[in-house]
């Protein structure tokens, strides 16, 4: 295929592949460069970046040779430039006066240099001079000594690549002095090589050509002059230099004193010395000292040194010489090529430097013939050094004869006329004098009157002028302001469709993506391949990759059907044709065979003849032969039969060493199999019983997770039937409520005096709900009493779902919610406390106690009047008993749980008032929806320890955000359990974390909106977290729990990731092989053991 390829195209493989692969790829590099510039630019923030781009830029195009791209490269960057300087007064553009700015730019545009260079770019390389030059103009410092020899050495080479040999000469003059006036410590080698470069460089400058008077005069054309001043102004000079003013500093500036002598004799011999049949000898002796150097920078210079020569060569002879022979002159010149020296003189001529005509006929040179010609005016004493001189030609002194002539006859009619001129003259001046005394004093006052008329005209002028600047700036206030609107509605409009283009290219690019995704798939059938040649590539990137299936499709079916019949057809045609074949065959082939057998046994037949007459031949020479056998065998035939003997001796004893050898290795090779099969069975055995261990391991932790899972599923199940029973008992006990509160509302009024007085007596003595003497003694509640008494507790006062102490992290330590139960009242006492009341209020609290709720429809407090014991009231109207509560106790109240009440928000307000609270449980409140959620983060709770807040399934997640909000700090909580709240995400992690800073217990279920970054901002800001429980989120992997507790979570004790099935039980394992002394319980609930 690629042989095919390069024969057709012409282009090897490396050629197609970068065409296909690294062209599209460079295209998208140079596209994101050029963005990139265009979204840095004119910005005082990113200016850095801005340049760092830039020099990326040239370094991508220098790499790959990308020329074209480095063009609008420097385009591009130029036009940044302008519009930075336009638009400056801009509130982040580039401010171009500071000296930062400056350096940043002005090193991008040397690497921009560089790159031109290293790309023989010239043209844009002269417009990095340009660039930088105007640089150096506007910056206020001036640039380092180093910035500035590195400029002019690339300039040079500009100049130089550019055949402009005077500026160039100029620049590496500008250079030596440089680096002789600003490096301190140069070395005379360094001072020896730039002063030889200068002066090389100076010589090499062609001669200047004369200019006659008629174009000094005629001459209109100004584009050399600018350009020479351009040219100029880059070099910072006030004058266009020439090479008399290039010799002139370089003698000013000392060159010839650290040249080589050799040198200096090569500037004596060209520019001071007058003889001509020694200048070339000389001239050729320093210039094969300079190659003999085999200096690169040095033997740049010598091919037009050798024909700067050969023009003053010619300069000089003509001052000798009328007419010399072309052979006496080609020895007098410089070694070279005659057609190279035959050019030059052409040249000399032709630029007026010598008069001089080549007469081929005779083989001569002849100078200064033609009389009506002029060389134009002496260059020789342009500034006044000891220069070789040149002599006018006869034809310069026949045509300036006239002048001449016309100057000495001005000059004698002056002499001549001496005193008529002075009387003339003299009679002038008085008349002046007396004209000027007689209007003085009319001058002077119309003077005087200009004077004034020309204030008044400056007063009126200035007052136009402050007015038009008045109206001036108005109107260019009002015109910046609609700029303003204008460019910030057009940077709107640019930025909205910026979006819109770059949706709408990611669009075509996902469709070409998705297409081109189709489109290969296609190439990989013979029919698609088809498609592709039929419809065409680009065409079928206006399909969607759906339609496209379907086309192919419907291709295969068709292509399959077609095949089908074209086989059909196939059959029928290849079956009467072989047929026909086998019957024209038949007669050819049964002549073919008479014709082999015939031609076969022609052969056999002529091949017998010979073999008779070979017989006849040799057989006379049977006898002979028989002798000369005789004759051999009798002589060796008893030889023979002993070297028999002796070998058959030998091949018996090899053969029985052989034999013995081939039993010990058969012997060796079995007893080796057998040690591999002993081997080999005793590692399969070890095999087997490993595997028996391991099955026997894995059916253990089946079985234990097995009776794990059904142990929970038992536990459910009888929590289901709890909370049935609990919500029958709640209805029938809310019923027998509604029926005793329209019994006792009838009988309110007739018993209200006594029930005050009963209620005076219950603030003095024990009431019904009041603990007796016997319970007061014990101690308060602490942490090991509640650890002990949970044990004791009823069926309804077990835990539900996922409850946990918040202190006891273990699995097998009970709920955290036993802290918060009260204790069961007893008969005895409720029969006590009914003692001293009426009948009827006896039979009231009776009814009360046989329907009294339970422990799930109580309020707890502690009561410091009562010596921190618990006192439970029975829930009437939910707010109305939670405010009748906070009121009475909230000045000591510490701990408040609150269980399946049905309170609203607006109990919260109730609850804020108690400031000294420590603990804080609400589950089970189905009518809130934390609508003031907002109260308890004012820091009300600011003493708050414990937190518990379970099966709030009306809550949002802004609800929870407004409790734990950016205003809020909890520093005393250190127990935090959130148990099924499922509005939890993120974002309320992310302020519990902030707002929570000393957590060391945390629990979450069934937060369902948690992912990785809620679980990552956990695991790296709760530092002194040691009791971690999360359950049931199922968009957790974990994998930051990799680097715990090496980084994170250095004092965890307990790790609950239960149905968080998305973590790998590897990561908990490794964890629990780094973490010492932790429990950690996995995804399927069971402890992690190793």
């Amino acid at each position: 295929m690629d042989l095919l390829l390069s024969a057709v195209s012409g282009e090897s493989q490396q050629d197609r592949t970068d065409r296909d692969m690294l062209a599209p790829w460079l295209k998208f590099v140079w596209e994101s460069y050029k963005q990139c510039l265009d979204l840095l630019k004119n910005n005082n923030r990113v200016e850095k970046i801005y340049q760092e781009v830039a020099r990326m830029g040239f370094r991508f195009c220098q790499q790959y040779n990308r020329r074209p791209e480095f063009r609008k490269l420097c385009d591009t960057i130029r036009t940044h430039f302008t519009q930075s300087q336009k638009y400056s007064q801009q509130l982040y553009s580039v401010n171009f006066q500071l000296p930062e700015t400056q350096a940043l730019h002005l090193e991008t545009r040397l690497v921009q240099l560089d790159t031109a260079i290293a790309m023989e770019l010239w043209q844009e390389a002269f417009k990095a001079v340009e660039d930088i030059h105007a640089f150096t103009t506007i910056s206020k410092k001036t640039p380092r000594p180093q910035q500035l020899a590195s400029y002019y050495n690339k300039v040079a080479l500009v100049f130089w690549k550019a055949g402009n040999y005077v500026f160039h000469a100029t620049t590496v003059l500008k250079l030596y002095v440089l680096h002789k006036e600003q490096k301190k410590n140069i070395t005379h080698a360094e001072l020896s090589r730039l002063s030889t470069k200068a002066l090389l460089s100076i010589l090499s400058i062609p001669l200047p050509t004369p200019r006659t008077q008629i174009d000094e005069h005629l001459e209109t054309d100004e584009t050399i002059n600018e350009k020479q001043k351009r040219l100029t102004s880059l070099l910072s000079l006030q004058q266009i230099p020439t090479r008399a003013s290039l010799i002139h500093d370089m003698i000013k500036q000392g060159v010839l004193n650290f040249v080589y002598p050799e040198l200096k004799n090569m500037y004596e011999w060209l520019e001071v010395e007058f003889n001509p049949l020694k200048l070339s000898a000389k001239m050729e002796e320093s210039i094969q000292f300079v190659e003999k150097l085999a200096q690169p920078e040095y033997s740049q210079y010598m091919p037009a040194l050798r024909d700067v020569t050969v023009v003053r060569l010619l300069q000089q002879i003509s001052q000798v010489y009328q007419t010399i022979e072309l052979k006496r002159f080609i020895d007098l010149a410089p070694p070279m090529d005659k057609h190279r020296l035959e050019k030059i003189i052409v040249n000399a001529a032709k630029n007026n430097d010598v008069q001089v005509r080549i007469e081929h006929k005779s083989k001569a040179l002849t100078f200064g013939t033609d009389l009506s010609v002029s060389n134009g005016q002496s260059t020789t004493s342009e500034t006044g050094l000891k220069t070789n001189i040149i002599q006018k030609m006869p034809n310069e002194q026949i045509r300036n004869q006239l002048l001449s002539i016309s100057r000495a006859l001005y000059a004698s009619m002056e002499i001549i006329n001496e005193k008529p001129n002075k009387e003339r003259n003299d009679k002038l001046r008085r008349e002046i004098a007396q004209t000027y005394y007689r209007d003085e004093l009319t001058q002077r006052k119309e003077i005087l009157k200009r004077r004034e008329l020309i204030e008044r005209y400056k007063e009126e002028k200035e007052k136009e002028s402050i007015s038009k600047i008045r109206q001036a700036e108005i109107v260019s206030r009002h015109q910046q302001d609609e700029r303003e609107k204008e460019d910030k509605s057009r940077r709107e409009a640019d930025q909205k469709r910026r979006l819109a283009e770059a949706a709408l290219e990611r669009e075509k690019e996902e469709h070409r993506f998705n297409m081109k995704i189709a489109i290969d798939k296609l190439r990989e059938s013979e029919i698609g391949r088809k498609i592709i040649e039929l419809i065409g590539e680009e065409e079928l990137y206006k399909y969607d990759p759906e339609s496209l299936n379907s086309l192919h499709i419907d291709a295969v079916i068709k292509y399959s059907r077609e095949q089908k019949e074209k086989l059909k057809v196939q059959y029928k045609k290849v079956d009467f044709l072989i047929r026909a074949f086998h019957e024209a065959e038949v007669p050819l082939m049964q002549k073919q065979n008479e014709d082999e057998l015939r031609q076969r046994y022609q052969i056999q037949l002529a091949e017998r003849e010979r073999a008779i007459e070979r017989r006849e031949r040799l057989i006379r020479m049977d006898n002979d032969k028989k002798d000369f056998l005789q004759s051999i065998r009798g002589q060796r035939h008893e030889d023979f039969v002993l070297h028999m003997q002796a070998f058959e001796q030998r091949l018996n004893v090899a053969r029985q060493q052989r034999l013995e050898q081939l039993r010990r290795e058969h012997i060796e090779k079995k007893k080796q199999d057998w040690r591999k099969q002993k081997q080999l069975e005793k590692q399969q055995k070890q095999n087997e019983k490993q595997r028996k261990i391991q099955a026997e391991i894995e059916r253990q932790k089946n079985e234990r997770l097995e009776k794990i899972r059904a142990d929970a599923d038992e536990r459910n199940k009888k929590l289901a039937e709890q909370t049935r029973k609990q919500r029958e008992r709640e209805e029938e006990i809310e019923k027998k409520l509604q029926e005793e509160r329209e019994a006792s509302r009838k009988t309110v009024a007739e018993n209200r005096r006594s029930t005050t007085h009963y209620q005076d007596k219950d603030k003095t003595d024990s009431g019904p709900w009041r603990r007796t003497p016997r319970d007061n003694e014990s101690t308060p509640p602490s942490y090991a009493d509640s650890k002990d008494s949970r044990r004791n507790r009823n069926e309804d006062q077990r835990p539900r779902g996922n409850d946990r102490r918040l202190d006891e992290p273990s699995l097998n330590k009970g709920s955290s919610s036993d802290s918060w139960k009260s204790k069961p009242r007893s008969d005895q006492q409720n029969r006590d406390d009914r003692r001293g009341l009426p009948s009827s209020q006896q039979q009231q609290q009776q009814q009360q106690q046989q329907s009294s709720p339970s422990s799930s429809e109580r309020w707890t407090e502690r009561n410091s009047e009562a010596g921190g014991k618990w006192q439970t009231v029975e829930k009437k109207r939910p707010n109305q008993s939670i405010k009748i509560l906070c009121d009475k106790h909230y000045v000591y109240l510490e701990t408040l749980r609150i269980d399946g009440a049905q309170l609203t928000d607006r109990a919260l307000d109730f609850i804020a008032q108690c400031h000294q609270l420590r603990k804080l449980m609400i589950e089970f409140c189905t009518n809130m929806t934390g609508a003031n959620f907002s109260i308890p983060s004012k820091n009300n709770f600011h003493k708050l320890e414990q937190l518990y807040l379970s099966t709030l399934n009306n809550i949002s997640s802004k609800s929870f955000q407004l409790l734990f909000n950016k205003n809020c700090t909890f520093k005393y909580l250190h127990s935090l359990t959130l148990g099924e709240c499922h509005m939890i995400d993120d974002n309320c992690v992310r302020l519990i974390v902030q707002c929570c800073p000393h957590l060391i217990d945390l629990t979450c279920s069934s937060a369902y909106g948690i992912t990785d970054e809620g679980f990552n901002e956990i695991v790296t800001h709760c530092n002194q977290l040691r009791y971690f429980t999360l359950t049931g989120c199922h968009q957790i992997y974990g994998e930051i729990l990799l680097d715990v507790p090496e980084k994170y979570l250095k004092s965890i004790e307990y790790l609950n990731l239960d149905k968080c099935n998305k973590i790998d039980d590897i990561i908990l394992i490794e964890l629990f092989q780094r973490k010492k002394f932790i429990s950690i319980v996995n995804s399927y609930g069971s402890l992690i053991e190793l």
